[in-house]
């Protein structure tokens, strides 16, 4: 499966050495299998984590954050805007179950308030 590569966003300050590692994985698949560079990535994860290394989980999508949450404004939202939502969420499932209610019998009347 391949597709668009994700945008490098850390600088390769030594892109030989990455080329050495990069190759190196593909030494293991090809000579161990894939199951063998699992455990080394995992391996590889744990050490980093140990050395307290942040990383960032794998993303699944080329379309990455530039900012960094440290560097990101505060965005505290719409309240007025979310407590409609809320409310339309919380009628909606009335309507629901009092329409099934009328329906067919033996449902149940609960009604959450998600309180």
């Amino acid at each position: 499966m391949s597709g668009p590569k994700p945008r490098q966003s850390l600088p390769d300050f030594d892109p030989e050495e990455t080329d050495e590692w990069l190759e190196s994985i593909r030494s293991v698949v090809e000579s161990h299998g894939i199951e063998r560079a699992r455990m080394l990535l995992h391996e590889l994860m744990t050490e980093a984590k140990d050395l307290s290394i942040p990383i960032n989980p794998p993303s699944r999508t080329p379309y990455l954050n530039t900012i960094s949450l440290d560097q990101q404004p505060p965005y505290p939202g719409d309240l007025e805007i979310e407590r409609k939502i809320q409310n339309s969420i919380l009628w909606n499932a009335a309507v629901v179950v009092s329409d099934t209610n009328r329906r067919i019998d033996g449902i149940g009347g609960h009604i959450s308030t998600y309180a």
